[in-house]
């Protein structure tokens, strides 16, 4: 039975061409004359050099593209995986990706709960399941757009090339799959670039040359002749090009300074660092990774070129030709084991980023770690799937040290950010999968989600140094952006998106002190992380407004001194894309010197002197539900009193202790969405703090 049958088909594509500005239109057959006929349950093998139509025919397969000439025919339901991630909405987690994509293949909710579970166990994600794909690597990526391609059941399966992209246990997971199929009496059609998976997976190839298929017969018969012919054209040009840059890569690939040297390897495209002979990096090293509005993009697929400066100075050039963007990665030794790295960014057209992130990767030998404001160990107990983030109470600060054990034979290491000062945020994360284990420190522009779009043109991406040695330094810690207002006996400090609250020289606020936070995806963000504004200032009055890290989500505050014992705060609420918001919160986190709880209209108590070691959950609740106001009261400290407005009832109140990495009392205000929350602007929050009631 014919499962895909093509009669003298013919499809061309109209393009634009500008030239001196002069517009001209031209039309372009980028297939001719094709007759093809795939029987049920047969595997096809599609090869040829780029722009021979290769994908052009997998979408008229798909019947994404109807024929200008001729007839093309498909028996049965057809799934593609035609490009990694395509129909995957980045903001959506793997999970809601599923259920959308699912629907465009027909597959009821029935169906789709069978094999649910089958797509989850075979994408092996863990967690990340429900967690936004934005965050997920390609090999993520693949795993998913594979299992949801194969696990709809469908009778045709059209595969362009994506096998080559993510890790190699996940492209041999695919291609085993791809036999399972195969064994099943599925019909495959398959375009690839490489030979071996083509031998390996194909009973059928067809070569396509100039828009028409010249030669067609068993894999071994038609790779044959396309390395004798085509693929000699191509495969000489290749080689030239790797030869000559393989040259420039191996004569000036390394720069060394006192105990340091730094290597670039443009082939396996890592960069590599090294101390006393011992590699102090581990997997890529360093990488600038960035994410637009449509894809996220990592250094691996660029095109890498390298040029040495001097004995101390690389320059790494790596391009992303479709996107019309370039980065540039200037490495130098300006001391002895100090390397200083900057990345520029070369724009052709304009692009909205979502994301740029500066990453470095480091073998699993440090123990602790240390900043201006607090230092921690590097031992992490809980994590989210394979990834075990270091919690840090100010992760604003501009550098970190890094220390390893005494003896070892590893240097310690100090990270330093100079680009874009009080707009990034440090992060510090364990990774561990299977045998292997490294430490990630990525440093993040914080992106207002408003934002434009960059223009074409030369920009700064990121500049910052590496120190190694012992016995090395932290600079300064950050000024941030802090306000003060004065009352009467009291003081209100707005610091980078928290409100301190003093009584004479005594803070009664502790932690995170006066803060908002949401939770999205599961993942949880506080206002301290945004990145703050300030739009009115007077003795009286603070009007601010923070952007929020990896999030469409702006929040303007409004505090005003009111009388003697008051504090007025309104938080006003903007969504910029549909987004999910699972949980809203006002907090309000206090000293421990706070002893006792009230709350309207008679619930009352006292604080536990126990905190939870699990920061996820808080077990140490005293109080929640309906309220008005919320009262901390301490032995020999004014009392202090939370209220909302009256009448907001999807505003629950809340009594907890934290847990164990802040310590403190907590007073909150929590609002909870059932669904993702539309653009827009909203009120939040309305109330006060009052003072020594």
């Amino acid at each position: 039975m014919k499962a895909i049958e093509f009669k003298d088909v013919w499809e061309k594509y109209r393009i634009k061409f500008i030239q001196d500005r002069n517009v001209s239109w031209e039309e372009i057959w980028v297939l001719k004359d094709i007759n093809l006929c795939v029987e049920q349950g047969q595997v096809l093998g599609v090869i040829g050099h780029n722009g021979a139509g290769k994908t052009t025919l997998l979408k008229l397969i798909a019947g994404m593209i109807m024929p200008d000439k001729g007839d093309v025919a498909v028996r049965g339901k057809v799934s593609t995986l035609m490009e990694l991630g395509a129909g995957f909405n980045s903001e959506f987690t793997g999970r809601e990706n599923i259920m959308l994509n699912a629907r465009t293949y027909g597959i009821g909710a029935e169906v789709l709960d069978e094999q649910m579970e089958k797509i989850i166990s075979f994408a092996e994600i863990g967690k990340f399941i429900d967690a936004p794909v934005k965050y997920y690597s390609l090999g993520m990526y693949l795993r998913l757009a594979f299992a949801l391609a194969v696990f709809v059941d469908p009778d045709v399966l059209l595969i362009d090339d994506v096998l080559a992209v993510g890790d190699e246990e996940a492209q041999i997971k695919c291609a085993k799959k791809i036999l399972d199929l195969k064994k099943e009496g599925k019909t495959l059609v398959v375009v690839s670039h490489d030979m071996s998976k083509i031998r390996s997976l194909c009973g059928h190839v067809i070569l396509l040359d100039e828009s028409r298929i010249i030669f067609r017969g068993s894999p071994d018969e038609v790779i044959a002749y396309y390395m004798e012919t085509v693929g000699k054209r191509e495969e000489e040009r290749r080689r030239a090009l790797e030869k000559a840059h393989r040259e420039l890569v191996c004569s000036q690939q390394e720069i060394k300074s006192g105990a340091s040297s730094f290597s670039i390897d443009a082939e396996q495209k890592k960069i590599q660092l090294f101390y006393g002979g011992k590699e102090v990096s581990q997997d890529w090293g360093f990488s600038a990774v960035f994410q637009t509005s449509q894809k996220f993009f990592h250094s691996r697929e660029a095109y890498w070129e390298t040029r040495k400066i001097s004995d101390q100075a690389l320059v790494l050039t790596m391009k992303f030709p479709n996107q019309g963007l370039t980065q540039i990665f200037n490495f130098s030794f300006p001391e002895e084991n100090l390397l200083d790295v900057k990345v520029e960014m070369v724009l052709k057209t304009p692009i909205l980023f979502v994301h740029q992130d500066f990453c470095l990767v480091l073998k699993d030998v440090y123990k602790t770690w240390v900043t201006v404001l607090e230092n921690g160990s590097l031992d992490v107990g809980q994590g989210f799937g394979r990834t075990y983030p270091v919690r840090w109470k100010n992760n604003k600060v501009s550098s970190v040290a890094l220390q390893s054990v005494e003896k070892s034979g590893y240097p310690d290491i100090v990270f330093k950010s100079f680009s874009h000062p009080g707009a990034r945020i440090l992060s510090l994360n364990k990774t561990t999968e299977k045998e292997s284990r490294w430490i990630g420190l990525i440093s993040s522009l914080i992106i207002p989600s408003k934002s434009e779009p960059v223009k074409a043109g030369h920009y700064a991406y990121f500049h910052g140094q590496v120190a190694l040695g012992r016995g090395i330094h932290l600079q300064d810690p950050p000024s941030g952006l802090v306000l003060k207002l004065d009352g009467a006996g009291f003081n209100f400090v707005f610091d980078n998106g928290k409100g301190r609250i003093f009584s004479g020289e005594k803070e009664l606020t502790s932690g995170l002190s006066l803060y908002t936070s949401l939770r999205s995806s599961g993942i949880w963000l506080d206002s301290f992380q945004a990145l703050w504004q300030i739009n009115e200032k007077t003795d009286k009055k603070i009007v601010a407004t923070g952007h929020w890290p990896h999030l469409p989500v702006s929040q303007r505050w409004q505090i005003l001194m009111e009388g003697k014992n008051r504090i007025s705060w309104m938080v006003e609420t903007q969504i910029h894309e549909e987004t999910v918001l699972e949980i809203e919160q006002a907090n309000l986190m206090l000293s421990t010197s706070y002893k006792h709880w009230k709350s309207a209209p008679s619930y009352g108590g006292d604080f536990s002197e126990d905190f939870t070691e699990d920061y996820d959950i808080l077990p140490f609740r005293f109080w929640y539900g309906q309220t008005e106001l919320m009262e901390a009261i301490g032995d020999g400290l004014p009392n202090l009193v939370f209220k909302r407005e009256p009448g907001n009832s999807l505003l629950k109140g809340l009594v907890e202790n934290t847990d164990s990495f802040y310590r403190a009392r907590l007073l909150q205000y929590q609002k909870a969405n059932i669904e993702k929350v539309r653009p827009g602007r909203y009120s939040f929050y309305k109330g006060v703090i009052e003072i020594g009631l």
